[in-house]
């Protein structure tokens, strides 16, 4: 029996698995039934009786067999514990001149009745010194329902991202939707607004 547990971290995740048998190795995380947890803070990795520990800032720690992780190198390079030893000086070298671009991630969310009349599910938008993609989130998808409300989803460039990376939440988030307003003109007030920073982007 394989158990899962997948933990999100920000916009990446890393994977806990126990009980692993070998036969198992294709079959999808998701459709062996992981456990999805949000918002937890992994603070170190360490090598218990063969299995690996995982500590975090809140809550008891855990024993897997594996742990992937798939969040950003500097955030890796944080952990604490045996994980530590694992690489090398060199590997650690190589690791630390990784660099990526930050951007800011704007959400949209309206109620299910909701009509955002635009003639495109996605656009890259080349020519606004702020934004730099839009989609109509659930038309992308292929989702449309009248049971669920329409989100649009908003990425920043990647310089507007790095000249207001520690700016005030608020008042990047009227700044995208000042952009956003100029671009769109026809949409709909949201019923809600979540304006993301999203520091590790892309390589």
């Amino acid at each position: 029996m394989l158990a899962v547990k997948l933990i999100q971290l920000g916009n990446f995740c890393a994977f806990f698995l126990s009980n692993l048998l070998l036969h198992v190795f294709n079959i999808s995380f998701f459709e062996a039934g992981a456990d999805v947890f949000y918002e937890h803070h992994i603070t170190q990795i360490s090598l218990r009786d063969g299995k690996w520990e995982v500590s975090r800032k809140m809550g008891s720690p855990e024993q897997f067999d594996i742990v992937i992780l798939t969040m950003p190198v500097p955030q890796i390079l944080q952990l604490q514990g045996d994980i530590v030893n694992i690489i090398n000086e060199s590997q650690k070298h190589q690791l630390e001149s990784v660099s990526y671009s930050s951007r800011y991630a704007l959400g949209l969310f309206y109620e299910a009745s909701t009509q955002i009349d635009v003639p495109w599910a996605a656009q890259y938008i080349t020519d606004n010194p702020c934004i730099r993609f839009i989609s109509i989130d659930n038309k992308k998808r292929n989702i449309e329902s009248p049971e669920i409300g329409p989100s649009v989803v908003v990425h920043t460039s990647v310089t507007f991202g790095h000249d207001h990376l520690d700016s005030d939440p608020a008042e990047v988030q009227q700044l995208i939707l000042n952009h956003l307003e100029s671009i769109v003109p026809s949409l709909p007030k949201p019923a809600s607004i979540k304006c993301q920073k999203w520091r590790y982007s892309q390589l």
